[in-house]
């Protein structure tokens, strides 16, 4: 197994496995990993249409979620890097971080920080926002996803190797699964 996102791939046929658990709305709900699969695929639907290649960042400012999980896979998948971004921290240490790290796109979780990173010199186009305020600029994900996506999978590396320590890791991942 090659990474977190080929183990994803291992399991997508097994239907009854929860892949994760989340508290959404006063409830537990669970996710298997097709539910997971198809949420990244729609990502990388998206990515393909944007144009991004192996190497391009994205940012992340999710709170742990199925969102975050599925766009970190999707993104893993297609040999993205991604840059992660602490949804608590202020919005001038973000746009910091942002500067130096060419992304370019950069998924927010409120609209209160998206305006914050847009305050903060980050360019409002290459932000989108998972809970949009009603009425508000920000680019909504559910408006940037495509509806239907072609099945998850992941892009092949094109005959590079993966450093060692990460295939060690991979390894020791698929084992504990």
């Amino acid at each position: 197994m090659a990474n977190v996102a080929d183990l994803l791939t291992a399991q997508i046929e097994t239907q009854a496995r929860v892949l994760y658990r989340q508290f959404i709305d006063g409830a537990w709900r669970d996710f298997s990993a097709a539910d997971v699969a198809a949420r990244a695929a729609r990502w990388q639907a998206a990515f393909r249409r944007e144009g991004f290649q192996p190497g391009d960042r994205i940012a992340i400012g999710l709170r742990n979620g199925v969102a975050w999980v599925a766009l970190d896979l999707a993104a893993l998948a297609a040999r993205l890097v991604v840059v992660p971004l602490y949804v608590d921290d202020n919005a001038d240490n973000q746009a910091y971080c942002l500067a130096d790290s060419d992304a370019r796109l950069v998924v927010v979780e409120t609209t209160r920080m998206a305006g914050a990173l847009t305050c903060a010199g980050v360019e409002a186009a290459r932000i989108l926002c998972l809970r949009p305020d009603e009425g508000t600029s920000p680019r909504a994900v559910e408006d940037f996803l495509p509806r239907d996506a072609a099945p998850f999978a992941v892009e092949p590396t094109g005959g590079r190797r993966s450093p060692p320590s990460a295939t060690r890791r991979a390894r020791s991942v698929g084992r504990r699964a």
